[in-house]
């Protein structure tokens, strides 16, 4: 994992808040509280937390465990068993978690994203070989921008549903800043060196 003082800028773009929900081929969770998808999230609250101390690092990790666990179960995604740890994170703003295929044991059928972002999934089979958090990311990055770029335009997603009063003209912004930030993690070799 970067140290976060390495990472403060890249990740202040993070703090602008992106909720959408789920398209049929993108799965994505909505907080309860959809006034949080125009308001920060993390703001003085990351500010006051130390992530790097490894007790509230594992903390956060466990947390975001539990969401992708609960959100996978919510989308009755079949799968095996969802990784111990983040295949790849920054606490609090990322992370990546490799789950394993039903039809296949101990191979990764899926990869889910959870943090300061939406909560969604991929299928392995979405991610160019060989399986790796890093090119998972990439590929659901890619997505967001897509759809973003649809959004924008005034284009519906067929299954897309947004609770709330917010459109999807008013979120494609932020679903595209957090698909650029994405981009710019996938691209930023410092932040990889320990895979």
């Amino acid at each position: 994992m970067a140290s976060s003082k390495a990472l403060t800028i890249i990740l202040l773009i993070f703090l602008a808040g992106c909720y959408p929900a789920r398209p049929q081929n993108a799965h994505y969770q909505l907080l309860e509280n959809t006034d949080m998808a125009t308001k920060p999230l993390a703001g003085d609250k990351v500010a006051s937390i130390d992530y790097d101390n490894p007790d509230i690092e594992n903390r956060w990790c466990q947390d975001q465990r539990t969401i992708v666990e609960k959100y996978l179960l919510s989308q009755k995604v079949k799968h095996g068993r969802i990784g111990e740890w983040p295949a790849w994170h920054i606490a609090p703003y990322v992370s990546i978690w490799a789950i394993e295929s039903i039809a296949r044991p101990d191979w990764i059928g899926w990869w889910a994203i959870s943090g300061d972002l939406p909560t969604d999934y991929i299928s392995s089979g979405d991610v160019e070989p060989p399986q790796h958090p890093r090119k998972a990311i990439k590929a659901i990055a890619a997505r967001w921008l897509k759809q973003a770029t649809a959004w924008s335009h005034g284009q519906e997603f067929e299954g897309v549903d947004i609770p709330g009063p917010h459109s999807h003209q008013e979120l494609a912004p932020l679903l595209e800043t957090r698909a650029k930030t994405l981009i710019d993690f996938v691209n930023n070799d410092s932040l990889w060196e320990q895979q």
